[in-house]
């Protein structure tokens, strides 16, 4: 299925295109932003400008992304891209569901991440830190459940979904 998007004056209409059929997925009370976001989840790549050619970057190969001056740096594990463009726009590219912004100076792929506690991200040869006012966003970003031998000074039950076995 293909999803298409049609626009006039008055209204967007979004479809479903079949082999041979069309379904109408959405009315002309939907919001324009909304379907612009909904455009940018289907999508799950974009492309960069790199020597006069355009790169595809898939969402799913950025480890993460770090805001240099007036750049950002996306790093994937076999390349790294510098970009004209600010940490908030690049973070409203990303999906939402998949990446984390964790400093004013970071956004993580939140599947790369190996372990993290209060201060760091441990990825598998780099930590990333961890900005006091991005701390719940990661809480409330991954699924934490606390073991038995766990340490009760690293997780904050206010913060984060605790998941608890109560046979224990």
């Amino acid at each position: 299925m293909v999803r298409v998007v049609l626009k006039s004056a008055f209204c967007v209409y979004i479809y479903s295109v079949g082999a041979t059929t069309i379904y109408p997925l959405a009315y002309p009370d939907i919001n324009i932003f909304q379907v612009s976001r909904t455009l940018i989840a289907m999508q799950t790549f974009f492309f960069v400008k790199e020597q006069g050619r355009y790169v595809r970057v898939d969402f799913a190969s950025i480890l993460y992304i770090e805001a240099r001056s007036n750049y950002v740096q996306i790093v994937t594990p076999g390349r790294v891209f510098m970009c004209l463009v600010s940490m908030r726009q690049i973070e409203k590219l990303l999906p939402p569901e998949g990446f984390c912004r964790v400093h004013r100076s970071y956004i993580v792929g939140i599947s790369t991440i190996q372990s993290f506690d209060k201060e760091r991200i441990y990825m598998e040869d780099r930590m990333i830190p961890i900005g006091d006012r991005y701390r719940s966003a990661l809480h409330r970003s991954v699924t934490m459940v606390r073991c038995k031998n766990s340490d009760p000074m690293l997780m904050d039950e206010e913060d984060a979904l605790i998941l608890v076995d109560e046979e224990d």
